[in-house]
């Protein structure tokens, strides 16, 4: 019987994404790099459920952590699908999406949802997660201009764009997995 990581592994050779297996965790590792980040990304398969993790690459500084943390707060409070977390300990910050599996999962479809979910989230969420943890940005602050620009034209991400400009250029690194 085919297991959920033969599906997803599946999915990433149909899908030109190269990772490494590591069989004892029954994990999948990739290096990727969306717009604005290059970032690890964890798949897992914990029995009953099939988890995909985003790592970002910088650890949020210990005084705004819990700007952060707050931040982290706001965006989990409206999501339906999907998380924002952050290790108080190191500032690590994750983006976390799983789908429960009664059954090894058979559809790359369902996959695919899980998936793209979670780095579409880490990519809506990345500029503005760095402009709390790196700038004078409030959580609050950030929050509001975030939900004011949901649906909106181009021209207000242009600007969160242009704000977050300087730390776009510290994570240029190509990774294999590239997305636009």
């Amino acid at each position: 019987m085919r297991t959920s990581i033969d599906t997803i592994k599946a999915f990433l050779h149909e899908n030109d994404l190269h990772f490494m297996h590591v069989p004892e965790h029954d994990a999948l590792i990739l290096d990727f790099h969306l717009r604005e980040v290059h970032c690890k990304v964890f798949v897992r398969d914990l029995g009953t459920f099939v988890v995909v993790d985003v790592k970002l690459p910088c650890m949020m500084p210990a005084h705004r952590r819990p700007q952060v943390a707050e931040l982290a707060t706001r965006i989990n409070f409206g999501n339906r699908v999907g998380r924002v977390d952050l290790d108080w300990s190191d500032g690590e910050v994750q983006v976390h999406s799983a789908i429960p599996t009664v059954e090894p999962l058979q559809c790359e479809q369902t996959f695919q949802q899980v998936f793209d979910g979670c780095l579409g989230m880490t990519q809506h969420y990345f500029a503005t997660i760095m402009a709390v943890a790196y700038g004078e940005t409030t959580a609050a602050t950030a929050y509001a201009k975030l939900d004011q620009n949901n649906g909106a034209s181009e021209e207000p991400q242009k600007a969160a764009d242009e704000e977050t400009e300087t730390h776009d250029t510290r994570m240029a690194v190509r990774a294999p997995n590239t997305v636009h």
